[in-house]
């Protein structure tokens, strides 16, 4: 089985059911009967080929790649959620950065505290080193920050130095001796 023979329907329940861990609960969310999830979830096994979850109490605990599935499963449901039915007018926003990697640890956790305190959401994107004034102008990348100065700049745009760094290369004993006899 692949991916387009499967019922799109269990992933659905597959999904809920990681974030309930409650038949009962997961039933309710998704309008079904009890009986209606427990049969969906026996088709996800025997697709699958595991027990996806065990019953501790009145809990359904997920087995370790029913875990790494919830992994893979929240980002599209959340994404296709907020595509398909999200208030664009009231809902949060989201800006899209590009950045290099020398860039990306230093100001990943800064950007995502301040969308995080002003209600948005900031896509990282990496960064390569190619014009991106196509995505700029089509508003599908917002801001793009760059080391050097290798961007062609075009009028529609702004640009504006941010910062100024030295370039440090660190050497061991072999290249030593070969960079003095240069």
């Amino acid at each position: 089985m692949n991916l387009l023979q499967m019922d799109m329907n269990l992933l659905k329940v597959l999904y809920v059911l990681l974030e309930t861990s409650s038949t009962g609960k997961t039933a309710q969310k998704l309008a079904l009967s009890p009986s209606a999830v427990s049969h969906a979830l026996m088709r996800l096994r025997d697709a699958l080929n595991d027990p996806l979850f065990r019953r501790e109490g009145n809990r359904q605990i997920a087995t370790p790649y029913a875990q790494a599935l919830r992994d893979k499963l929240a980002p599209v449901f959340v994404s296709l959620n907020e595509e398909l039915f999200g208030d664009k007018e009231n809902g949060s926003r989201c800006f899209r950065v590009v950045l290099p990697p020398a860039l990306n640890a230093l100001l990943t956790p800064v950007l995502a505290e301040k969308g995080h305190l002003h209600q948005a959401v900031i896509e990282c994107l990496p960064f390569a080193r190619r014009p991106w004034r196509d995505e700029l102008l089509d508003s599908s990348v917002d801001l793009v920050l760059a080391i050097g100065d290798h961007q062609k700049q075009v009028s529609a745009l702004h640009y504006e130095r941010v910062g100024t760094t030295r370039l440090i290369a660190v050497y061991g004993a072999p290249l030593r001796s070969r960079l003095e006899n240069a």
